[in-house]
């Protein structure tokens, strides 16, 4: 049940629609308000970020930050929406393809760094290596993998 209904249930005995209601004396706006039906969730709500695009996301931002530029340089550069690189950097959509190249220009990156590593990687941890690790310069790369050896 809706919580108005039962907040003012006493008024649905009285008058079961809101023309009902108005023409009730006393009947305040606010109860008024609350008969009007709630809007029912539906596709348009945000999708729960994936763990390759907040990895990927991750990425983006603590590079973008490295380089000292706000979301709104990366957002002129890319001819996008300030609102669009936070949503990337959130992991709340992926970048799309079309975008990857351009984005991965503007940030120094190989454009492999902002591609989701879940096919890949076995979990969470592996993923957020692989992308941390696709975000190094190559030579950083390599020096890395010949520590490791």
């Amino acid at each position: 049940m809706h919580p108005s209904r039962r907040a003012f249930g006493h008024l649905f005995q009285i008058a079961p629609s809101l023309d009902d209601l108005r023409q009730i004396p006393g009947a305040r706006a606010s109860e008024a308000a609350c008969l009007r039906k709630a809007p029912e969730p539906g596709p348009s709500r945000p999708r729960q970020p994936d763990a390759a695009d907040a990895a990927v996301g991750a990425l983006i931002r603590t590079t973008r930050r490295r380089l000292g530029l706000h979301q709104g340089d990366v957002a002129r550069a890319l001819e996008v929406s300030t609102s669009m690189v936070h949503i990337w950097e959130a992991g709340r959509e992926p970048v799309p393809p079309q975008r990857i190249g351009q984005l991965a220009q503007v940030l120094g990156l190989a454009a492999d760094a902002l591609t989701p590593a879940d096919h890949l990687a076995r979990d969470a941890d592996e993923r957020a290596l692989l992308a941390w690790f696709r975000g190094l310069a190559a030579g950083d790369r390599q020096s890395l993998l010949a520590r490791l050896a």
